[in-house]
């Protein structure tokens, strides 16, 4: 017996296999334009950051995406990489309140020969729903201006004296390495994690322009993961790692795209 699919969800289907056979990660960039200090919910110190965000899907199916989180690092005198940082979205423990009513039964003793007598009751549960954050169009360019936060960690002064020593011989151009992890759906009904890891990403520090340039897919699978245990993995796979500018170089044409931007 030949079972013949109806074509949107054969559509589907072959999008999503081609997905996984060969998944593209977003080519992105984004300028800052306003920058003001805040506190998270647990009082650490933070920045709000409004930024230009451009990004481009390369790949066949939509992609919403509902959290992602990047960590940054920058090599100390000694070309150690160190955690300088981390990016994520504003919106990524945010989303509309859900009320849910579960059935809470107890039993009780109404008598001395132990007759039990059994009460329902129903509470109320507090649930978020999410909501994407963005919706990737498929082999499309997307841009948005938005608001992310950026926590920054005490890497110590052998990184930003290195750092600070780079910007000013290289007119503040940097090479900045990355990893990072997306919670998508792919065209909206299939949860899906990518982790990625950018050896090089040229950043311009008097504009506050950063453009991706060589990023690898390092994970791609079905469910969400744990953003906080897969952002620990990916920092133990860079951290303390030799890494040399000059092992990636950038072209001028790549530079230009910052300047120009």
């Amino acid at each position: 017996m030949v079972y013949i699919l109806p074509i949107g969800v054969g559509i589907l289907i072959a999008g999503l296999i081609a997905f996984l056979a060969n998944p593209r990660l977003p080519t992105f960039s984004f300028k800052v334009l306003k920058l003001y200090p805040t506190l998270l919910h647990d009082s650490t110190p933070a920045f709000s950051v409004g930024a230009n965000i451009r990004l481009h899907n390369s790949n066949f199916i939509t992609a919403d995406v509902y959290a992602f989180t990047f960590d940054l690092y920058y090599p100390d005198w000694e070309e150690k990489l160190k955690y300088i940082g981390q990016v994520t979205d504003v919106l990524q423990n945010q989303g509309e309140p859900v009320a849910v009513a579960e059935d809470d039964t107890t039993a009780t003793n109404t008598n001395t020969n132990a007759t039990r007598t059994k009460t329902s009751r129903k509470k109320s549960k507090k649930k978020f729903k999410k909501d994407a954050i963005w919706t990737l169009a498929p082999r499309s360019d997307f841009e948005k201006v938005d608001d992310v936060v950026m926590v920054l960690t005490n890497a110590g002064t052998k990184v930003f004296s290195n750092l600070s020593w780079d910007a000013f011989k290289k007119s503040g151009v940097l090479q900045v390495p990355l990893s990072g992890v997306f919670h998508i759906k792919a065209n909206g009904k299939i949860p899906l994690s990518m982790s990625m890891i950018c050896d090089n990403n040229v950043l311009d520090a008097w504009k506050m322009e950063f453009q991706g340039v060589s990023c690898r897919l390092d994970y791609v699978g079905p469910g969400w993961t744990d953003l906080t245990i897969e952002s620990g993995r990916l920092r133990s796979k860079l951290e303390h790692t030799t890494w040399r500018a000059s092992d990636y170089p950038v072209t001028n044409t790549e530079i230009a795209v910052v300047a120009k931007t």
